[in-house]
C-alpha cells in the first residue's frame, strides 16, 4: 500500500509532513475513540475496497479538511497546485 505524496512541495503538504502523528491523535479525541486497533485484515480490506485512494488535506479557513479520493483526482489536483508535472 503505496500512500505517496502527490504534492510534497505544497506549503500545506511541508506543514504537516511531520505532523501525522498529532492528525491521528485528534481524530482519536475528535470521535472520542479512546484507541484504535489497525489489523493485517483492516489492510488488506482497505487495499481491496480502495486500491488507488489517496487522501486530500485542504487548509481552509474553518480549519484543515480530510477526504479521501481516488489517485486520479488527487494527481489532478497536485498538477493543478504545482506538484506533479502536467
Amino acid at each position: 500500500m503505496a500512500l505517496d505524496e502527490l504534492n510534497p512541495n505544497h506549503p500545506v503538504t511541508a506543514a504537516v509532513h511531520d505532523h501525522w502523528h498529532k492528525i491521528v491523535a485528534l481524530l482519536i479525541h475528535k470521535f472520542e475513540l479512546g484507541h484504535v486497533v489497525i489489523t493485517a485484515e483492516d489492510l488488506v480490506r482497505w487495499e481491496r475496497d480502495c486500491p488507488d485512494s489517496v487522501v486530500m488535506l485542504h487548509d481552509r479557513r474553518d480549519g484543515i479538511h480530510l477526504k479521501v479520493i481516488t489517485r486520479a483526482e488527487g494527481e489532478g489536483l497536485a498538477r493543478e497546485h504545482g506538484g506533479l508535472p502536467t
